[in-house]
């Protein structure tokens, strides 16, 4: 095997690991800065070449707080709510289960 197919194979089977960070944002106007940098990092990724790091994906609601609340829905045994909460367009750090 010579030397660089070795290194792609390692590279193919390197495992990587996800971060998720969730901002709260009080003032948009302040946060405009961070939030063109989040979306050119985002848009620079390469999937098919990747980096030792980038940002992979992003989303405009508290994706962790969605997660809890399928999760509730779930304990519940109230699997149509948890439908409707994957179906939410917006879901923020006081978002509830719908009644």
């Amino acid at each position: 095997m010579s030397k660089t197919l070795y290194l792609l194979i390692q590279k193919e089977h390197k495992l990587a690991k996800s971060l998720t960070v969730v901002y709260t944002i009080h003032d948009e106007s302040s946060f405009e800065a961070e939030r063109k940098r989040i979306l050119d990092l985002t848009q620079k990724y390469d999937p098919d070449n990747p980096s030792d790091w980038g940002i992979s994906a992003s989303s405009t609601s508290d994706e962790i707080r969605r997660v809890e609340l399928i999760e509730q829905a779930h304990e519940l045994g109230e699997i149509d709510l948890a439908e409707v909460v994957i179906a939410m367009t917006v879901v923020n750090h006081d978002t509830q289960l719908p009644e």
